[in-house]
């Protein structure tokens, strides 16, 4: 399996019941991802209605914490997928927001596996996309390991990985991470590993 190195326009990493707002156009496309968040904790992000053009693999990728509302933006996606939520993130609100472009794996991917999967961890849950639109609805969302999304005012194709396939792509890479990088896989400490928010 190939290692990647992640990097990221904008990026922001335990913040704690903040306001962010992006107020021009952003084009991430010799990124990985435009925008990430990790382990973050009641964070509003209100994009002004700008353009977010996708980096390599996400327009945004969200990655642990909890409570994120994403709102009034529109993300322009050409890469792998527009907005990425995995790692047992709980509770985020995309609101208002336009979905462009034709993205590989869909719109929005939930619950995809990432360096924290090396041990078992909760799914992905309390998804509510409100008032978003979709240029091609079957891109829609894609879920992995997450619970069923709520959709208000928003309708699109939502296409869930076979479970058998989930589990056996989940212990293939805990299994390759635990021998390439030891016991807690990329996260190297167990303190890394159980953060919580």
């Amino acid at each position: 399996m190939k290692t990647n190195v992640d990097t990221h326009l904008k990026s922001w990493g335990l913040l704690k019941d903040e306001r962010l707002e992006i107020k021009e156009d952003l084009n991430g496309n010799a990124c990985s991802e435009t925008l990430k968040f990790s382990l973050c904790n009641n964070v509003v992000l209100d994009m002004n209605n700008v353009n977010i053009f996708s980096g390599k693999e996400d327009c945004l990728d969200i990655v642990r914490g909890k409570n994120y509302r994403i709102k009034d933006g529109v993300f322009h996606c050409s890469g792998k997928q527009g907005i990425t939520i995995k790692g047992s993130v709980d509770s985020v609100i995309l609101e208002n927001i336009v979905f462009r472009g034709n993205p590989k794996n869909g719109y929005v991917v939930l619950g995809q596996y990432c360096d924290y999967d090396v041990v078992h961890k909760p799914k992905t849950k309390n998804i509510i996309i409100k008032n978003c639109w979709f240029e091609k609805p079957s891109c829609g969302i894609t879920l992995w390991n997450a619970e069923k999304i709520q959709f208000q005012g928003t309708s699109c194709k939502v296409n869930k990985v076979n479970p058998l396939i989930v589990k056996g792509y989940f212990l293939i890479r805990k299994i390759y991470d635990r021998l390439k990088y030891g016991k807690y896989g990329r996260c190297k400490s167990r303190e890394i590993l159980y953060k919580d928010c």
